[in-house]
């Protein structure tokens, strides 16, 4: 069988998505035995949740690399690049999985579906495709611990097929994705609980009441220690545009990450990093505070242009709205500001819009790219309902263009919803994640 090529592998995971979906874990079971079960000589920091994932990851992944620790970093969707959601950091820095191991990787796995379909199984959905790809990569780079972001749910997700797991973290736990995971918190979060392995302890956000007794019961019955982080001894220092200073049960912290919800989401982190410390990890207070300052996450209130001042946050349902809303009223009191929103049409976008638009004095609309793009005018008739000044665009760009060149009160411009978009944002404005180095093919 031929090699494919970047373009070829790319296109084939894409086309994946046409053969569809079966529940449950069989298939990538199946998928992972007949590459070895790369997994299986991994150790891994499973990370289940609504919000946050990737703020406490970013966090933990830099206090680990900080302390000497080759991770590897499984994360979705992705900014930048299609290899941003496969990372390998060490203390030299961070890479992305490079084109020419895409290709290798997607290979290797061709080769075990075209075994699996001719046995009669069902051919792997993109996403298991790409969590093969990913298991395989760290596997070969040799990284000592992963941290490994669920992409939906957790129970009956693919990640959930690892059985070498030292820790579970579960960030705060909402109302997304309802028609895979259920209509209330409880069904949820019996969804995200799923991930708990027996006898491996968790640490968790503090959890909706509902939320929390899931956690409690499923991680009593198998005998997982649960630690919470404790916010109440969370304090406040300082919140600027330029960082965040705060202290953690006694102990002083700064990090560059804003937003009013960050602080906590790097408390969930240290808690994370403490208990890997328990189990033997050489961490340290020094790694962890440094850690925590250097930490970077970009589209979660980041700051992509200073003149004028531009913020991308990836704000696509009524949690991480409501902690956009109270993100502007800390940081911009008496403003008020410019929005630019795009969503996907299965995502809660009028209660989106309702807790943020109240903030805005104009607001223009743009649909995103691909099938579950929700039409401008659609949203922009939505938002009528919240703001009296609204523009539906055509595109990302002429959306951009017309916030800067009708900024008569040259307030700060907030572009946020579907994380997809933001993409072309960053891109038009030439912002690039400047901590990664290229990486090269192994």
């Amino acid at each position: 069988m031929e090699s494919m090529n970047y373009d070829k592998a790319r296109q084939y995971i894409e086309v994946a998505g046409k053969y569809g979906m079966v529940l449950g874990l069989s298939t990538m079971q199946n998928l992972l035995a007949r590459l070895g079960n790369p997994q299986d000589k991994l150790k891994f920091v499973h990370i289940a949740g609504t919000n946050g994932k990737g703020s406490v990851g970013a966090f933990l992944n830099e206090i680990l690399r900080t302390a000497g620790i080759k991770t590897g970093r499984y994360i979705s969707p992705a900014l930048f690049s299609y290899e941003e959601r496969i990372q390998i950091s060490d203390e030299k820095g961070t890479e992305y999985i490079s084109k020419w191991n895409v290709a290798k990787w997607m290979s290797a796995i061709e080769f075990a579906v075209l075994e699996m379909v001719e046995d009669g199984l069902p051919h792997p959905t993109p996403f298991e495709l790409e969590t093969a790809m990913a298991f395989m990569e760290f596997e070969t780079q040799g990284c000592q611990l992963v941290l490994l972001e669920t992409g939906l749910g957790g129970r009956l997700d693919a990640t959930n097929v690892i059985k070498t797991g030292v820790c579970q973290i579960f960030t705060a736990i909402s109302r997304d994705h309802m028609q895979f995971l259920g209509e209330t918190l409880t069904e949820i979060a019996l969804e995200k609980a799923g991930i708990i392995k027996k006898g491996v302890p968790s640490v968790s956000w503090p959890q909706e009441p509902e939320v929390k007794k899931v956690l409690l019961e499923t991680a009593l019955k198998l005998d997982s220690e649960l630690i919470w982080a404790d916010l109440e001894k969370l304090a406040i220092r300082e919140m600027t545009l330029e960082k965040t200073a705060f202290s953690y049960k006694g102990e002083e912290f700064e990090t560059a990450l804003l937003g009013e919800n960050q602080p906590g989401n790097a408390a969930l982190a240290i808690e994370a990093a403490r208990m890997l410390e328990k189990q033997g990890y050489s961490l340290g207070k020094e790694a962890i505070c440094e850690g925590i300052k250097k930490a970077c996450w970009v589209g979660r209130f980041t700051i992509v242009s200073r003149e004028p001042v531009i913020i991308i946050d990836g704000a696509h349902n009524e949690a991480a709205a409501q902690s956009l809303a109270r993100s502007l009223k800390i940081y911009f009191p008496e403003e008020k500001l410019i929005g630019i929103v795009g969503m996907f049409k299965d995502k809660e976008y009028d209660k989106v819009l309702k807790e943020t638009l109240p903030f805005m004095e104009k607001v223009y609309t743009l649909k995103p790219e691909g099938e579950r793009g929700l039409p401008a005018a659609v949203l922009s008739e939505c938002a009528k309902k919240y703001c009296q000044r609204v523009t539906s665009c055509q595109s990302a760009g002429e959306a951009l263009k017309k916030a800067i060149q009708e900024n008569e009160n040259r307030t700060a411009i907030i572009v946020y919803g579907s994380l997809s978009f933001l993409h072309e944002i960053t891109k038009i404005l030439q912002y690039n994640d400047a901590r990664v180095k290229r990486s090269k093919p192994t």
